[in-house]
């Protein structure tokens, strides 16, 4: 298959497996079908033989029970036994009762080779075999079992043992209670000795009768299995040399051991698989197998199996056949198709496949062909653009120079790689030499870049921030974009340095003018109120004491910075601005305010925010206007807030104002002590201040004592 695509061998080698699978699952759903089946059938001929032999064994045993029940109804053996053995033992009475055993018994049947008279020791005291009289036979079970289970059997026994006078072979015992004439008693035991042939003779005959004509193999064994599993009879061909061999199978133990009858596939003794039953002989307690060889029982699944193999082999060549025709044909197809597509690699936009198929090849092939027109379209469209981009490389190279930033590229490894004019005249060096140096060394004087730089490469986005000379007279917005691939490494960066020293001169001047204008417009407030003398200022720093107190706290130190302290300071000096709408003879009153005038007081909160509303650097002294009389305890105005509700300029402020004012003369009191201000400050911890602030108050009070005496 060298000539073979991959693709084609694969599809060939899909429609065999495709195809073949079909008949393999059939071949094997078929036999597994048929082999059960047939073990079904075969399974319920061997249990309707092993019943038939059960059956005559059955037959056979109760014959010789009932023989011997005869024999021990006889009236001459019953009373010369009990003379015998209740009596005086009279040899006389001894020798024609061993004649009558031996004449007029024994030629009853040719079977029986010996019948003896036990008594109710076990002794033989008379037997037809002169030989047995006097021996001890108590230990047998044919004495001991009628006297043991007279109730229940009524004193009949049946059974095995081994001959000792036909050596190798098992023989059969039957023997029964002997009872007095009068009473009834047992007396005795009589027992009659049966050859083994009798029963080999019942499996023979009907073994023999299963293997004529047509049905030659129907059975191949046949067996009898004692209540010790030794094999005491077998047919149809017997094998005396294995009489007493123990019969070790599963199936036959099984079935002595649970009394329940047994079917199915397993090793007979000889080793052999077979299919065989094996059924319980309850009256007395053997086991009857009737049994095949599995070869055998399972020779026409091999038949089957050659017919299967037929079949399967004309399937093969026919698919062989079909799969390697389509497979060809498509792996003539996949083969022109690479072949456009190495010429395309090679530049080849011209070339067009030709198929002439009705299937989804000849979609692919259309497809090829209207991308390699695409491709080719493309090409040109790119070369077209391509100029363009050159063209505008120029003009950009252009322009470049002449932009007033001050424009620096570098790679990874900071190294410049471009630079404009302005960049050069920036940094004092020449524009060769620029090139020549990486970005560190080039704007390693400007104050902040390299945290600037830092932030930008190693966080991968753009970083902008404000950069000085060493001389501290320029300033420059820089700009640094790092550029990365698409696998986001780090390319390089570009900066860009924007002159912005004029622009924050004139913030710096509209700053200052702007403090000025506040600071005027505080002392308005004062000028109205002579008293407070420079109470603004010392807020202000009261402010600054406690926010840089707080500042040391985690809970604080992310929100109070240098811009907080700032629009702080600011809000403090603002918080009263409401006051210039308070008429003079309120606000300049000496002596205590009346409700209604407090009332009016309480308006310069409110006042206060509105004469401040509009610009956006206010919003902190907006908040301290309107809530700097706010209690922690919720019962301030004029929003009555509660605790964290509290904007924290305004808690802030509420201490401060409250101490200068404790402080201060007025003239309707004297200025209380720093003592007696520290007293009430702690009163009203968690009631008019927050705790935090009242414990940045004790932390500092000694600034705060020493602000309070200094003159502003």
């Amino acid at each position: 298959m060298k000539r073979f695509t991959r693709f084609g061998r694969n599809t060939f080698l899909w429609f065999l497996l495709v195809s073949l699978l079909p008949l393999a699952a059939v071949s094997a759903t078929t036999y597994i079908y048929m082999r059960i089946h047939i073990k079904d059938m075969v399974s319920k001929e061997l249990e309707y033989d092993a019943s038939k032999y059960r059956d005559h064994v059955r037959t056979l045993i109760n014959a010789w029970l009932w023989r011997t029940i005869d024999f021990s109804s006889d009236g001459f053996i019953r009373d010369a036994a009990q003379e015998i053995i209740l009596g005086t033992g009279n040899p006389e009475i001894v020798g024609k009762l061993n004649t009558h055993l031996r004449v007029n018994k024994m030629s009853l049947h040719p079977a029986m080779f010996e019948v003896s008279i036990l008594d109710k020791s076990g002794v033989v005291v008379a037997s037809s075999n002169d030989v047995e009289v006097g021996k001890d036979l108590s230990a047998m079970d044919y004495f001991k079992k009628p006297f043991a289970y007279f109730e229940e059997t009524g004193g009949i026994f049946a059974g095995d043992v081994k001959s000792q006078t036909f050596p190798g072979q098992p023989e059969l015992v039957f023997s029964r209670l002997l009872k007095d004439k009068v009473y009834q008693s047992p007396i005795g035991v009589i027992m009659l000795k049966v050859k083994m042939d009798t029963l080999q003779d019942v499996i023979r005959p009907h073994a023999e009768a299963f293997t004529d004509g047509a049905s030659e193999k129907l059975l191949a064994k046949a067996y009898i299995t004692n209540r010790n599993g030794l094999l005491i009879a077998d047919g149809p061909s017997p094998g005396h040399e294995m009489f007493g061999q123990e019969i070790d199978t599963n199936n036959v133990r099984q079935v002595l051991s649970t009394r329940v009858d047994s079917v199915g596939e397993y090793k007979n003794y000889l080793g052999n698989d077979v299919l065989g039953a094996t059924l319980f002989i309850d009256e007395i307690a053997w086991a009857v197998t009737a049994e095949r060889d599995a070869h055998e029982v399972f020779a026409p699944l091999r038949r089957l199996g050659y017919i299967f193999g037929g079949i399967a082999g004309g399937s093969l060549l026919l698919v062989f056949g079909l799969s390697l025709a389509i497979s060809s044909n498509i792996n003539r197809s996949i083969k022109e198709l690479i072949y456009g597509t190495e010429r395309v690699a090679r530049g080849d936009l011209s070339y067009k496949t030709e198929l002439r198929r009705k299937d989804e090849l000849q979609t692919l092939s259309d497809s090829f062909n209207s991308m390699t027109n695409s491709l080719k379209a493309s090409n040109e469209e790119r070369e077209r653009l391509f100029s363009i981009v050159e063209r505008a490389k120029v003009e950009w190279e252009k322009t470049f120079d002449t932009i007033q930033d001050a424009i620096i590229a570098c790679d990874s490894k900071h190294n410049i790689t471009r630079a404009n004019r302005a960049a050069a005249m920036l940094l004092g060096v020449k524009l060769e030499d620029l090139t020549a140096t990486t970005c560190h060394s080039a704007m390693h004087h400007l104050s902040g870049f390299k945290q600037l730089a830092d932030t930008a490469i190693n966080g991968l986005r753009p970083s902008s921030g404000e950069v000085y000379a060493p001389n501290g007279d320029k300033t420059f917005l820089v700009s640094i974009y790092p550029t990365i691939d698409k696998n986001g490494k780090l390319q390089g960066a570009v900066q860009i340095l924007h002159d912005i020293t004029e622009i924050k001169q004139a913030e710096k001047e509209l700053e200052n003018r702007r403090i000025v204008a506040m600071t005027k417009l505080a002392e308005l407030t004062e000028k109205r109120d002579p008293t407070t003398g420079h109470h603004l200022y010392r807020i202000r720093n009261y402010c600054r004491t406690s926010a840089e107190e707080l500042r040391k706290q985690p809970r604080y130190s992310i929100v109070i910075n240098d811009e907080f302290i700032k629009s702080l300071l600011e809000a403090s000096m603002l918080h009263d601005i409401g006051k210039v709408g308070i008429p003079d003879h309120v606000l300049l009153k000496p002596g205590a305010l009346s409700p209604e005038e407090f009332e009016i007081v309480k308006t310069h909160t409110v006042t206060g925010e509105e004469v401040l509303a509009g610009p956006e650097y206010f919003k902190m002294a907006r908040e301290a206007c309107r809530h700097h009389h706010e209690r922690y305890d919720g019962k301030g105005y004029p929003d009555g807030l509660k605790g964290e509700d509290i904007p924290l300029s305004a808690r802030i402020i509420s201490l401060a104002d409250t101490y200068d004012a404790l402080a201060s003369v007025r003239p309707y009191r004297k200025a209380m002590t720093h003592e007696q201000i520290r007293s009430i400050i702690l009163q009203e911890s968690g009631k008019q201040f927050h705790p935090d602030i009242v414990n940045a108050f004790i932390n500092r009070e000694s600034e705060f004592q020493a602000l309070s005496m200094a003159d502003v």
